[in-house]
């Protein structure tokens, strides 16, 4: 299943650090102004993320979701 943390639109860095930090953040598509989680399905105007950048995410939530 694809998911949000693998989408260009979910920007966490654009993103409250309180929301971040539970391992929300915010997406530029859907719903602006609204988180979404990193594992929430990934709507039809999913863009996916470099692999670089996907193996980033990855490990960012892996960690303790920005701890």
């Amino acid at each position: 299943m694809t998911t949000c943390i693998t989408c260009q639109h979910w920007q966490s860095k654009k993103t409250d650090p309180g929301m971040r930090r539970h391992g929300f953040a915010q997406c530029m598509k859907r719903a602006k102004g609204h988180t979404y989680s990193a594992t929430a399905p990934a709507c039809e105007q999913h863009k996916a993320v470099t692999q670089e950048q996907a193996t980033k995410r990855a490990e960012w939530i892996n960690k303790g979701v920005g701890q």
